[in-house]
């Protein structure tokens, strides 16, 4: 998939001014210090993949999970609590005060204060997507944020119980976007229950429909009295009648044509209608 464009709106401005505040430079000065003294600083210049960085991430959180659970924190917060099941409301802050003094925050936890600070909360229709744009900044050095040109995806249809593909056209839409998209959206479409590689058309069509409506014909019009009761058979009476319109084919082909348009009938009046 081709580079995705970028999109120099409102909501592009608006992380630029954020990544350049004096605040965001701060903030991630002390994240990247809190790393290094645990044991997990970052590579200068960030990660080179979004995996590396999933690795390192994973590991950070062991860590975490390491500290939390370690003896020398624990000791802390028994001597607090002082031999107490349960604490009162001035001892539960103590321990929530030493616990964050001592626990690394989550990735998400440092993103969120960065947001925050910035009046971005949680209810944001764009949160996820400048929260996304924020790991990838401050761990792979990326410095453009932009809004996708277009939006692909899949919503459950209610009547069919199936999930369809939709291509959102938005206001900034081009037709380059939609073009460099098309592997992506293909492998999307691929995943619709009745994604065909290739649709064949039915290139004898016309022919066929003839040849069926006539043996149909035959089938339900009363048998005629003849010598030969060979040409009595709906399959001859057929082979007749189209014989010179369409050539020499064989009752076997006749049967065959019959029971291709049966089952094309079948197949789309067998479909829901929508």
């Amino acid at each position: 998939m081709k580079k995705t464009r970028t999109i120099y709106d409102s909501d592009y401005y608006r992380m630029q001014l954020l990544i350049q505040s004096h605040d965001f430079v701060n903030r991630t000065e002390k994240m990247m210090n809190n790393f290094k003294k645990i044991g997990y600083p970052l590579p200068r210049g960030g990660f080179n993949t979004y995996k590396e960085y999933l690795d390192w991430n994973e590991k950070y959180f062991l860590k975490r999970q390491e500290i939390a659970n370690s003896k020398e924190l624990s000791d802390k917060i028994e001597k607090i609590k002082n031999g107490e099941e349960t604490v009162g409301p001035e001892k539960y802050y103590q321990i929530e005060a030493l616990r964050k003094k001592h626990i690394p925050p989550l990735i998400e936890e440092y993103i969120s204060d960065i947001l925050n600070n910035a009046g971005i909360n949680r209810k944001s229709k764009k949160y996820e997507s400048y929260q996304r744009f924020l790991i990838f900044n401050i761990f792979l050095n990326k410095e453009k944020f932009s809004n996708p040109p277009l939006i692909i995806k899949r919503i459950r249809n209610k009547d069919t119980d199936t999930l369809d593909l939709f291509i959102q056209i938005l206001p900034y839409t081009r037709k380059e976007d939609i073009v460099n998209a098309w592997p992506f959206i293909k492998q999307h479409q691929k995943l619709l229950s009745e994604y065909k590689e290739r649709i064949k058309e039915y290139k004898k069509f016309q022919r066929d429909l003839d040849i069926y409506n006539i043996y149909q014909k035959f089938k339900n019009e009363p048998r005629i009295a003849l010598q030969n009761s060979a040409d009595n058979r709906i399959d001859s009476r057929t082979w007749n009648k189209i014989k010179d319109k369409y050539g020499d084919l064989s009752w076997e082909n006749i049967r065959k044509i019959v029971s291709n348009i049966e089952n094309l009938i079948k197949n789309v009046t067998d479909r829901e209608s929508y």
